[in-house]
């Protein structure tokens, strides 16, 4: 009886720990940053890629980002800056949010 009790409480902790891990692994995590755009071309998406603007560190990356709607990718201008929002996961490519002109990071990065 025991030991039954002992390999049902190891089975569900074996159970409860690979679902935490893999229900952490699998979320998308959300950001919100200011950014350049240097490029936008189209492949099988539309794509955008952003000078990125950390304020915190003074450190900027070039991410690419997916832009879902073709109408919204129209409206984007290169050498414009943005405030951007997009979820990403892992390595995947991030999709575009959310996008509204920031016209006063221009002078900052400048």
């Amino acid at each position: 009886m025991k030991k039954r009790l002992i390999l049902i409480l190891a089975i569900v902790l074996l159970l409860s720990i690979t679902f935490f891990t893999f229900k952490i692994n699998n979320r998308y995590h959300h950001t919100v940053t200011s950014g350049v755009v240097l490029e936008k071309y189209k492949s099988i998406h539309y794509i955008i890629k952003i000078k990125k603007y950390k304020a915190k560190k003074n450190e900027k990356d070039i991410i690419k980002i997916i832009v879902k709607v073709e109408n919204v990718w129209n409206l984007i201008e290169t050498n414009r800056a943005y405030f951007l929002t997009y979820p990403w996961k892992n390595n995947e490519i991030p999709f575009l949010e959310q996008i509204q002109l920031n016209n006063e990071l221009i002078t900052i990065i400048k």
